[in-house]
């Protein structure tokens, strides 16, 4: 037997005990394997902000049920939780929220990391670029796309759910930032893969920055289709670091992916179909079903 079906028994054990005077097993054939290789549960800090003790208390539930993928959600609009050398303003200015800055250390998330391991489960990062960054923007404006006339870029982190518009510009600044950002990413966490996000971007300040439109020229496309150069980008610094992306289903039709990237479908079991019938790995986290 391996550590994880060890593991995995003794908790088939801990659903069949019952504690009426005493503990009581029942008398049971169990033949048992899993039907799924990824079974996750999604956390968004971001936006509702976890301690690093509460999210152990979460992995303790999920060791129980069996789940082995944890995809922590660490950035988007409302907060950046994710800390990275030489850009300290993310944690401070981009983690603010109504009751404070709210941010993980780099020990608190290899502890998590750790313990995750111990209950056999894996933990996927999410850094969500090229949209969902007003938190990272507001902290660094210089990421954005200032040079749009009376540009209203974020001075904080969004208070507000949906959609917003703010995007990383296309320069080597933000190739920098980056590298910066996934290479920490690929230092705390140890597992194959990271969530590149790619989902709901807008491409209105893209369209209506000089410098997006004129890097998008040079780059033989059209500010419309940007984002595909940041999936390129994104995928190149993570192959280096030996890790393979994960992306939500937007960027199945908007290219740039390399061929081994595993696509999140989010929006319908259909985007999950399309991903499989192109020969992408796919997990299923169709909104509509939970």
């Amino acid at each position: 037997p391996t550590a994880a079906g060890i593991f995995y028994g003794v908790q088939t054990l801990r659903q069949l005990t019952t504690w009426d005077d005493g503990p009581r097993l029942p008398q049971v054939n169990i033949q048992d394997s899993p039907r799924f290789p990824w079974r996750g549960l999604h956390l968004d800090v971001s936006r509702h902000f976890f301690t690093a003790a509460q999210v152990k208390r979460l992995l303790d539930t999920m060791g129980m049920f069996k789940l082995n993928r944890f995809h922590w959600h660490l950035t988007d609009d409302q907060g950046w939780r994710l800390p990275v050398e030489g850009y300290p303003k993310l944690t401070q200015i981009g983690a603010r929220g109504v009751d404070g800055a709210h941010a993980y250390t780099a020990d608190e998330i290899r502890d998590v990391v750790a313990y995750a391991r111990a209950r056999h489960i894996e933990v996927l990062p999410e850094v969500d670029v090229p949209g969902h960054v007003a938190a990272a923007v507001a902290a660094y404006p210089e990421l954005g796309n200032f040079d749009i006339p009376h540009w209203p870029g974020p001075k904080s982190p969004e208070r507000t759910w949906g959609v917003h518009e703010h995007t990383l510009n296309p320069s080597k600044e933000t190739d920098k930032f980056l590298d910066k950002v996934y290479g920490t990413v690929a230092e705390l966490f140890p597992a194959e893969w990271v969530h590149i996000g790619g989902d709901e971007t807008q491409t209105g300040e893209w369209q209506r920055s000089a410098h997006a439109r004129a890097e998008a020229a040079d780059l033989g496309t059209d500010a419309g289709h940007l984002q595909r150069h940041f999936n390129e980008e994104v995928s190149d610094i993570l192959r280096r670091q030996g890790r393979t992306a994960v992306a939500w289903d937007e960027t199945q039709h908007i290219g740039g992916l390399p061929s081994d990237a595993i696509v999140m479908a989010w929006r319908s079991s259909n985007e999950a179909r399309i991903a499989a019938s192109s020969g992408k790995k796919v997990i299923v986290a169709d909104q509509g079903a939970y």
